[in-house]
């Protein structure tokens, strides 16, 4: 996932930067507060990273995890941490999946 990571920060560096922000900014209610940044992530990240979009389908369950785990433990975020390592496991065996795919079928 690092490198799905880095793809994320070198393209959608800012829209990524100011969601983060605005989370940080509004603990208690970021999910209301930060939804304009929110879409500006992804909207960029649909334009311009299509393998976000396979981690997105690939990972859908472990995503909706995390999100609930974040919502339920806004003060104390900390406590997803298992949840956020499942996503980024899931992330790169979406990616690795579909590398070797690309490679075994050109």
């Amino acid at each position: 996932m690092e490198a799905a990571l880095n793809a994320v920060s070198e393209k959608c560096g800012t829209e990524f930067k100011n969601f983060q922000l605005c989370v940080a900014e509004n603990r208690d209610n970021w999910e209301e507060v930060c939804r304009p940044q929110k879409a500006e992530f992804a909207k960029c990240t649909s334009e311009n990273m299509q393998f976000m979009d396979l981690v997105r389908e690939g990972c859908f369950l472990e995503i909706r995890q995390y999100e609930r785990c974040i919502k339920e433990n806004r003060q104390e975020p900390t406590l997803c941490e298992e949840k956020r390592k499942r996503v980024l496991e899931c992330g790169d065996n979406v990616i690795r999946n579909n590398q070797e795919d690309s490679e075994n079928n050109p």
